[in-house]
């Protein structure tokens, strides 16, 4: 959505800046579907082999009871399963945490380089999985990063890429126009 696609519409100058702001806060919390597909299957990947863990160590404890061996292997995979376990919860807060970034980091121009720039020790993962300390941190890299930062109404929302040289776009407002004008 462009600027002057507004006005040309018959939009006032004030009704453009309304629109376009609205439609800034509508994209601020977007997170691409790419991204989410990649954390969510992760996330089952880790799921199932825990869930399996814990299935081979509860079928195999059921099978051998009262054997001194079979209860030493028994406690080594309880240990197998526990630091599988922490590893995976490490491994979810740390995918949680990195998504929070990158979804504040939209309109950034280099948003790999603003990534590790975040002390994830500093950030709480909630119960309802928002992080908590992104915002302050945030607030910091704008002040240092300034130029790398995008102000959204400068900025072009216009999903499409620009088409190259030479080639217009028959469905622009000016093709448009030019097909009334014949019309007349």
């Amino acid at each position: 959505m462009k600027k002057e696609n507004l006005i040309a519409l018959g939009l006032t100058e004030e009704q453009v800046s309304e629109v376009m702001d609205i439609y800034a806060k509508d994209l601020k919390g977007y997170i691409p579907k790419k991204r989410f597909d990649e954390v969510n299957d992760s996330r089952k990947d880790l799921e199932k082999l825990i869930k399996n863990k814990n299935e081979q160590l509860i079928s195999f404890e059921e099978k051998i009871k009262g054997c001194e061996e079979a209860e030493k292997i028994i406690k080594k995979l309880q240990q197998e399963y526990e630091s599988a376990k922490k590893s995976y919860e490490a491994k979810i807060k740390d995918m949680t945490i990195t998504s929070a970034i990158q979804s504040k980091l939209m309109n950034v121009k280099y948003s790999d380089l603003l990534l590790d720039k975040f002390d994830k020790s500093v950030l709480v993962v909630n119960e309802d999985e928002t992080v908590s300390g992104i915002d302050e941190q945030l607030t910091m890299l704008k002040k240092q990063y300034n130029d790398l930062f995008i102000d959204m109404k400068d900025k072009e929302l216009n999903c499409q890429e620009k088409s190259p040289e030479g080639i217009k776009n028959p469905w622009s407002i000016e093709h448009f126009n030019l097909a009334v004008k014949v019309k007349v």
